[in-house]
């Protein structure tokens, strides 16, 4: 297996990286101090050469918010590390507080994976003067170049810098990200679970991410969770499927209403017909109106006679109105996304079929049929 090499501290990472030049609130001393520590690291073939940590000895980077580890990620390093032997050092100090015990600078899954692999009691760790700035910076700089940290450990890495004391400004300059996408990672670590699960399966959802944090509808939630996994969405169409979602909960709902409606106004016209009893003729308005719903008001007259009863709908227009309304932004919405789909598709070479041509005309010209006919 190929050795890690240590990156030089402050070069560029090319994948998903905004490229920044300033060395943010790091003298030049400090970063060639650094720049040796790590060098020196990287020089080292023969592990064996590194004082042998004691497991039990060792102790984390205070500055990196510890977190549940992928089990199948550890697997993998014990099944290198049973082949292969330790073939990585790392680069800790003593705990300022029990001089003791060591405190790792990064490496943490390389010691979890290490302690359980059997033929080992301890870790290779090449101790140095190190101050809880250095200890934060290198953190940062060995984690940038994992192309294998998922958004998440990201976010919780980032986390812990600001936890540490970092601000938002001089964590987002030292990981080379905006402050933007910063603000984007950490607020992964406060996530539900499904919003976490997603975006631990599929890298490229962390924006996708910020738009599912704001729905409360969990049903909702899933079915954009569901089409994202699927590949049926992308993260940029997120937004627009949600309302869509939402509209379509919306007519459920209206359509539902509706449907009560007739049947608690269907009920009291047969109660009229039915009835000519004395008392009937005492029915309250408010009575009548707990056979309606929300959306369709019914109220009750009294007749000149007294006889009759007659029922004014007065409010059904609105309902139906805003039932076609509801429709018709759903339909609009559904149109965008189909727009987006083929014009992509006729951007990378595809053909669109003749029934797909013959739909889109029949759509056109009944929108443009129902047109002429409205006054």
């Amino acid at each position: 297996m190929a050795r890690h090499k240590a990156p030089s501290f402050l070069a560029g990472r090319e994948v998903g990286r905004k490229k920044r030049t300033e060395d943010f609130a790091i003298s030049s001393a400090e970063k060639e101090k650094l720049e040796k520590i790590q060098q020196e690291a990287a020089s080292i073939t023969d592990v064996s050469a590194v004082p042998l940590i004691p497991f039990e000895l060792i102790d984390p980077n205070p500055f990196q918010k510890r977190r549940k580890m992928d089990e199948d990620k550890l697997e993998e390093l014990r099944n290198d590390m049973r082949a292969h032997g330790i073939t990585t050092l790392l680069i800790g100090r003593r705990n300022p507080t029990n001089p003791e015990r060591i405190q790792i600078a990064y490496g943490h899954r390389r010691i979890e994976a290490a302690k359980h692999v059997g033929t080992f009691t301890g870790y290779p760790i090449l101790l140095k003067d190190l101050s809880d700035w250095d200890m934060r910076w290198l953190l940062i700089g060995e984690n940038r170049y994992r192309e294998d940290l998922t958004p998440l450990e990201e976010g919780y890495l980032l986390k812990g810098l600001l936890e540490s004391g970092m601000t938002q400004e001089e964590a987002a300059a030292a990981y080379q990200i905006s402050r933007g996408t910063l603000r984007d990672l950490v607020a992964l670590t406060e996530d539900d679970p499904d919003i976490q699960s997603l975006v631990e399966a599929r890298h490229d959802t962390v924006r996708a991410a910020r738009e599912l944090r704001k729905v409360e509808d969990k049903e909702i939630r899933a079915q954009v969770i569901a089409s994202l996994l699927a590949g049926d969405i992308s993260g940029s169409q997120v937004r627009a499927y949600i309302e869509t979602l939402k509209q379509e909960k919306q007519l459920k709902t209206v359509v539902s209403t509706e449907s009560a409606t007739q049947t608690a106004t269907s009920e009291v016209y047969t109660l009229h017909n039915l009835s000519s009893e004395p008392e009937f003729e005492d029915i309250e308005e408010e009575d009548l109106t707990e056979h309606a719903s929300i959306e369709s008001r019914a109220y009750a007259s009294h007749s000149s006679s007294g006889s009759e009863i007659s029922i004014v709908a007065e409010s059904r227009n609105k309902s139906e109105d805003q039932l076609d309304q509801s429709r018709l932004r759903t339909i609009s919405r559904q149109l965008k996304t189909i727009e987006q789909r083929i014009l992509k598709r006729v951007e990378q070479g595809s053909t669109i079929s003749e029934e797909i041509h013959f739909l889109l005309q029949e759509i056109a010209d009944r929108a443009e049929g129902l047109l002429q006919k409205l006054p």
